[in-house]
């Protein structure tokens, strides 16, 4: 990745908070390394946001099952958008999530897994996917993804994954 590469991870405002949590505390740790990086919820174009900085060297970050499932179809990616993206797949081999996350992930440009078992069965299933691996962060910096919130059913969430897993992917935009 060169100097010049500003990461954006992207997020479903209306997925699980922990996934937000994750794509923050990266977002957080690579800012430390010096690599300018965003979080935005719902949408790959944040124009309204005047602190994002997105161009066309713009590379994005999601999770596939989260995002293409809750996000609004108008915040999805252009081809161009997710032929610069990366998946950060999270779920484990054998369950619904996990295709999901797999059939999205073939769409953009790479893949990784933050478990070795999971990183396997991508491979076999034809993904280059990388392992990465989840470490520590001070959570200094996280912002308001990271703030608490109060546990109650998402009646809405639940409805929206039950619709997605009998939908097949949704098709890039532009």
């Amino acid at each position: 990745m060169s100097a010049a590469t500003t990461l954006c991870f992207v997020g479903a405002s209306d997925g699980n908070h922990f996934m937000n949590e994750l794509l923050s505390a990266v977002a957080h740790t690579v800012r430390a390394e010096g690599v300018d990086a965003s979080v935005v919820m719902d949408t790959f174009s944040p124009a309204e946001d005047a602190s994002v900085h997105v161009d066309d060297s713009t590379v994005y970050v999601v999770i596939p099952h989260e995002y293409f499932l809750l996000a609004p179809p108008a915040g999805h990616p252009t081809r161009g958008q997710l032929a610069r993206t990366i998946s950060l797949c999270v779920e484990q081999p054998g369950t619904t999530w996990f295709e999901l996350s797999r059939r999205h992930a073939a769409r953009t440009a790479a893949a990784m897994d933050i478990q070795r078992s999971s990183v396997g069965v991508l491979r076999r299933l034809g993904l280059a996917a990388e392992h990465f691996r989840l470490g520590y962060t001070d959570g200094r910096g996280l912002g308001p993804v990271a703030a608490p919130v109060e546990c109650r059913p998402r009646v809405r969430h639940a409805a929206a994954r039950s619709r997605a897993l009998s939908a097949p992917p949704r098709r890039a935009v532009g």
